[in-house]
């Protein structure tokens, strides 16, 4: 669990930081800054209910039933490529679009954390 902790959630509130710090600069990008942010922490806690409960501590009885919660992974990887867009725009950056379908063509042929 302290592993999933540091490699996933530690990230994402990280980010969650920087992004608030950040907002006046961004003010632009932020609604889809804000986005990858939300669907990122659902996505871990989604993960999070999904793993054995002996790894977790969360009880069975809290869980919800399967199927009820999913990782919504096309939408994260959508906003996440929106979002980087719209920080390329507000920073007057040309974004190439070919090399983020580059990697997100990779990460989909290669499974996470292998």
């Amino acid at each position: 669990m302290e592993e999933f902790d540091d490699d996933v959630v530690k990230p994402i509130l990280k980010f969650g930081t920087v992004t608030r710090k950040n907002a006046l600069w961004l003010s632009t990008a932020f609604p889809k800054l804000n986005q990858v942010y939300t669907t990122a922490t659902e996505a871990s806690l989604a993960i999070k209910l999904m793993m054995p409960s002996s790894v977790t501590g969360i009880a069975e009885q809290s869980r919800p039933p399967p199927g009820v919660v999913d990782v919504r992974l096309a939408d994260l990887i959508r906003q996440h490529a929106e979002a980087v867009k719209a920080i390329g725009n507000a920073m007057g950056i040309q974004v190439l679009e070919k090399g983020l379908e580059n990697i997100y063509r990779q990460l989909k042929d290669k499974p996470i954390g292998s």
